[in-house]
């Protein structure tokens, strides 16, 4: 038999009972009788409930549904009349309560509420899409409620209907317009299952519930024949004392799933039984007792006979072992035994009647099909344990991945790489023997890199090309002073000066000052400050257009300087030999011998680049460190994927939001709110090995060097 309705719940316990609060309770009919009362159900939702409280309305439900099965006079509204005497003290105790109480009879639904929970219908359009309407939409009531139930709605439910009531907090997570399209591309059992998921994947500490109840197709309905012969109608008018309303019903989406079995604790889905279900099958049952001793006997039988073979078998073996050996000198004797036997068995086969040599072989025959059976069934089950291993494996990674859709949705970057990485472990490990094996293995692959992308933030740009320098040139990084790029590198003598506006370039010899390694503007844009060599000073600037040598001191012996920064006119060098920032003051001719900055001991062996807004940010090759007054902080790049990879540049600046980074690995531009998690990543498919970077924050460009071309674009 069909059910009338098939239902399909979730549920999800908080971590505060205190806090909040769920219960769900679901009554499906059995005997006729029941089926003319129908289908009952509630969903309640308590907030800042004491155990006595919860233990009350526990109570309360099963009072209502014993009332409301047991008295074929009594309505339902009549029974929820005399249920609000009994809840005064309820409703004033408890700081909040949201609930839903109701009945289906065959298509008509009634239901009474409280608070601001979620009813909604579905109904599916001949396109396959799902119309929604929203009959609770959790708003909070006008009016304080002093009953528990004081309003009661109504309507029918047609054929293929979904009818779906939740708690108020279900919107944290899915929104009507996403159940609605959950419900256009799965079943309402899988919709259930997606919104556990989500909902799981909040770790609100929130407890969540809901149900949703639809109405097959008519054919598809087998109903118990209904006794009418009780003088009262199943649905009678709303009582007077309640503020009823009725309203017509939307019609609701179908779904054509079997009724599945409640669960946990709270759930209390509890379905009558059905006597029909305890009357014997007597004749079943004999067959089976039947089958189950010829089973035992064939199988004794057997074990008789592979004794004896056991047997028979260790004889011949010592004989084989006599006649080979001729131990004893037993090997003519063995022989002759072995002859004899032979013999006597062929002169007793022969002695016997048809009829015992026919069920000699027949026995024989059910001897090969028994074992051959054993070991196809032995095979049959090896087989079904690795479709099952690859079934599971299977639904894992794709409930991994819809966790970290889920994740990504509100925000949760990190939770969500770690559920992709294992969901990518999970597909690595599915075999790929089959064609069939291998296509499922691509698709679940491209869709965890879809995944991926969503979390990269990845943007491919078009830049312009604003330079091209000449194919001889060996710079490798920039710097920038008012409207011009200066592009230098380590070899040659030969800087570019590079107009921002228009784009012309021109040499600037440098020819007494060799390998330019690093370089820094300062706010004031006055003059570029460079360092070549390990550790000496030189600047640019553009009244005399010329890099001229300057004057700087190190505490440090032998400093190999890895990074430069230049903040309220003081000097802060890396020395990457002695792992210590030095902070330099501004003399007439360059600067002082400088002063130890760092106070805690940190490895900068591999710093190639700082910026610093008050606080200072240290790249390294794989990481940033932040520092403020000279102890390091807590800092970490969150969200970013792939990870840093021997970064080149890092800049930001104390009236600027993010930080900039320049990674030719991956040929990408990263952008970082200063807590470090990712905003954006930008990446080109001209670029081959961009090495320096220039962020002119002011008009939202950047400008990125590569080889012996300066591209630039707009940053949103």
């Amino acid at each position: 038999m069909t059910s009338m309705l098939d239902i399909h719940e979730f549920f999800l316990e908080g971590g505060k009972r205190s806090r909040s609060h769920v219960l769900l309770h679901i009554t499906e009919p059995t005997t006729p009788p029941e089926f003319v009362k129908g289908y009952f159900f509630v969903l309640i939702e308590l907030h800042g409930a004491k155990t006595t409280h919860i233990q009350f309305i526990q109570e309360l439900i099963d009072d209502i549904e014993a009332q409301y099965y047991s008295d074929e006079d009594a309505s339902f509204e009549e029974i929820l009349e005399a249920t609000n005497r009994r809840t005064r003290q309820l409703v004033t105790g408890v700081k909040k309560i949201d609930c839903v109480v109701g009945v289906i009879q065959k298509k008509r639904i009634q239901f009474s509420y409280h608070g601001a929970p979620y009813v909604f219908l579905f109904h599916k359009k001949k396109d396959g899409t799902h119309q929604s309407a929203a009959i609770l939409d959790g708003s909070e009531p006008e009016e304080m409620q002093e009953q528990l139930f004081s309003t009661m709605l109504q309507g029918s439910i047609g054929d293929s209907d979904v009818f779906f009531v939740g708690t108020p907090s279900i919107v944290d997570g899915c929104s009507l317009k996403q159940i609605t399209k959950q419900l256009d591309i799965r079943s309402p059992k899988d919709t259930a299952s997606y919104l556990e998921q989500t909902l799981q994947a909040l770790q609100s500490g929130f407890s969540y519930g809901g149900v949703f109840f639809q109405r097959p197709q008519e054919e598809q309905i087998s109903e118990p024949p209904i006794q009418t012969s009780r003088g009262t109608s199943v649905a009678k008018s709303a009582m007077p004392q309640l503020n009823t309303n009725t309203r017509m019903s939307q019609r609701v989406p179908t779904i054509q799933q079997s009724k599945t079995t409640m669960s946990e604790s709270e759930s209390n889905y509890r379905p009558r039984k059905n006597v029909a279900e305890n009357k014997e099958l007597t004749i079943v049952q004999l067959m089976l007792v039947a089958l189950g001793k010829g089973l035992v006997g064939v199988s004794l039988l057997l074990l008789r006979m592979i004794k004896a073979v056991g047997i028979r078998i260790g004889r011949i073996i010592v004989g084989i072992i006599v006649i080979v050996s001729n131990h004893g000198n037993n090997r003519h004797t063995a022989l002759q035994a072995t002859k004899q036997w032979f013999f006597d068995k062929q002169l007793s086969f022969t002695s016997l009647p048809l009829l015992s040599k026919l069920l000699f072989f027949i026995t024989l025959i059910f001897a090969i099909l028994f074992g051959g059976s054993i070991w196809y069934l032995r095979v049959e089950e090896e087989q079904a344990q690795v479709v099952k291993e690859y079934t599971d494996t299977i639904s894992a990674a794709v409930n991994k991945q819809d966790a970290a859709d889920a994740a990504i949705i509100y925000g949760d970057d990190e939770k969500a790489l770690t559920l992709l990485d294992e969901a990518k472990a999970l597909i690595a490990l599915l075999p790929t023997d089959t064609d069939t094996q291998i296509d499922k293995k691509g698709e679940l692959t491209a869709k965890i890199e879809m995944s991926l992308q969503k979390l990269q933030k990845f943007t491919t740009i078009t830049p312009e090309s604003l330079a091209i320098l000449p194919s001889d040139a060996t710079v490798h990084d920039l710097a920038m002073l008012d409207d011009s790029l200066i592009a230098f590198g380590q070899e040659g003598t030969t800087a570019y000066v590079i107009n921002k506006l228009t784009g012309t370039s021109s040499e600037l010899s440098h020819e007494t000052i060799s390998s330019l390694r690093l370089a820094t503007t300062p706010k004031e844009n006055d003059a570029i400050t460079f360092i070549y060599d390990d550790a000496r000073l030189a600047t640019y600037t553009t009244q005399t257009n010329a890099i001229t040598t300057a004057e700087i001191g190190f505490p440090d012996t032998d400093p190999r300087i890895g990074a430069i920064s230049i903040y309220n006119q003081r000097l802060y060098s890396v020395n990457t030999r002695a792992n210590t920032i030095i902070r330099h003051g501004k003399t007439a001719s360059g600067f002082d011998k400088g002063t130890p900055w760092l106070q805690d001991s940190a490895d900068l062996s591999q710093a190639r680049s700082i910026a610093i807004d008050g606080d200072m940010y240290v790249l390294t090759d794989s990481t940033v460190l932040k520092f403020s007054a000279g102890t390091q902080q807590n800092f970490s790049v969150s969200g970013l994927i792939p990870r840093l990879e021997n970064p080149t540049v890092l800049w930001t600046y104390n009236d600027v939001n993010y930080i900039y980074i320049l990674e030719p690995t991956n040929k990408r531009v990263i952008v970082l709110t200063k807590e470090g998690k990712l905003v954006n990543q930008y990446t080109s498919i001209n670029w081959n090995n961009p090495t320096g970077m220039i962020v002119d924050d002011e008009r939202g460009e950047i400008y990125v060097l590569d080889g012996n071309i300066v591209y630039s674009f707009t940053i949103k």
